[in-house]
């Protein structure tokens, strides 16, 4: 039989101790990273985001003939963007294109079906030649 040495057992009850210290540590860590992404993500609520500054810059929008996309085309209008108003229909398209002028904006009308990738990479090239964007 062989004998057990009384440090070799206080070697394995230090590692266990350790070890927990180790586990208490983390849980503890875990627990205060936890906290802080959720008061991040509170303020981030209450405080939006700083907007980005559009003006001159080119924004193309698909249909623009109404709905959402026209609405998204007046309101970058307003911020001093260059629009490009992408829609399938010619008439309401160039409706939106003259709202946008008239308020004072710049903005460019086409006729494209984006559902057809021929057509949109034949006006992309198109608006390229024409604009330089």
């Amino acid at each position: 039989m062989s004998k057990v040495t009384p440090s070799a057992g206080n070697n394995a009850n230090s590692n266990d101790i350790y070890n927990i210290v180790l586990l208490v540590v983390d849980i503890v860590m875990l627990i205060v990273k936890f906290w802080i992404a959720v008061v991040e993500a509170a303020v981030g609520l209450f405080r939006p985001a700083p907007l980005d500054d559009v003006s001159g810059k080119v924004v193309l929008i698909t249909g623009t003939g109404h709905g959402m996309g026209k609405q998204m085309a007046l309101q970058y209008a307003k911020l001093g963007a260059i629009i490009l108003c992408w829609d399938v229909n010619e008439q309401t398209n160039n409706q939106t294109v003259k709202e946008i002028k008239s308020s004072g904006g710049k903005a460019f009308g086409y006729v494209c079906n984006v559902t057809k990738r021929e057509e949109l990479i034949e006006l992309a090239q198109k608006v390229r030649k024409e604009h330089g964007f």
